[in-house]
């Protein structure tokens, strides 16, 4: 029978660790409109405002929710946002908000990734929030496991998984785009088609090996896994991923 010990993070102690790894997101509306911003459901700004940064993020992605002061605005939902680098390092990401020339509606666009300056000066149009997780459960008798149960599981759902494809392909490199999918399928389960999809956003056959081993302890029905073979452009490697697979049995 597992123990779970709930560790309360304090916000001085939260600051305080923020300095070894944390990153700072920032999302600016380009046409002034103003905003609230939600981080895993947590409202940030209590008072609507045209830029916000939160900073001291210690984690590598979040659900985001934007919900404009003009109500006529349809609000904007993604998920999973990354602020982490190939490296698993975390940074300081800004996505800009701006009207879609195609549809006229209001989309969050990437901009940029760099590394967080503790000592830049911050603009003073901007409001800076917190997002502060309330606890963290943490097994006493055992390490955290990874997600178990995939097999013949729910694959993850269909509007989270677009979302996370849109985040991938917005990653220039494919280091950073395989440490970021490695990091979303860890977090849910996929079935074959899901994880082809996702592997095929790699240009290098290296990377989309690497990430269909990665991906197979997460996949919904791996007895469907000799279908990854297609996304291969030299037969080594769909046999060296047969291999691997054989393996696991």
């Amino acid at each position: 029978m597992n123990r779970k010990i709930t560790l309360a993070l304090l916000f001085f102690l939260f600051t305080a660790l923020s300095f070894a790894q944390t990153g700072n997101l920032t999302i600016k509306s380009e046409t002034g409109e103003k905003f609230f911003l939600y981080i895993n459901g947590q409202e940030i700004n209590k008072t609507p405002q045209s830029m916000v940064m939160v900073q001291n993020l210690s984690e590598p992605y979040f659900d985001v929710e934007i919900q404009f002061a003009n109500r006529r605005i349809p609000s904007i939902v993604m998920g999973p946002l990354t602020i982490a680098d190939g490296t698993g390092q975390l940074r300081h990401v800004t996505y800009k908000l701006a009207k879609s020339k195609r549809s006229g509606k209001m989309k969050l666009t990437f901009v940029s990734m760099v590394p967080v300056d503790r000592h830049a000066i911050v603009p003073k149009n901007i409001f800076i929030g917190v997002y502060l997780p309330i606890a963290i459960q943490i097994p006493v008798e055992e390490a955290p496991q990874q997600p178990v149960g995939c097999r013949d599981g729910y694959r993850m759902g269909n509007n989270d998984f677009q979302s996370a494809m849109a985040t991938i392909k917005n990653q220039s490199f494919d280091d950073t785009r395989q440490k970021l999918a490695q990091q979303i399928v860890s977090a849910n389960c996929m079935d074959t088609n899901q994880i082809m999809q996702m592997a095929n956003l790699f240009g290098f056959d290296q990377s989309k090996l690497e990430f269909a081993k990665f991906a197979y302890d997460f996949c919904t029905d791996p007895n469907n896994y000799y279908k990854l073979s297609n996304i291969f452009g030299f037969s080594s490697s769909a046999e060296e991923l047969s291999d691997y697979v054989q393996s696991r049995h």
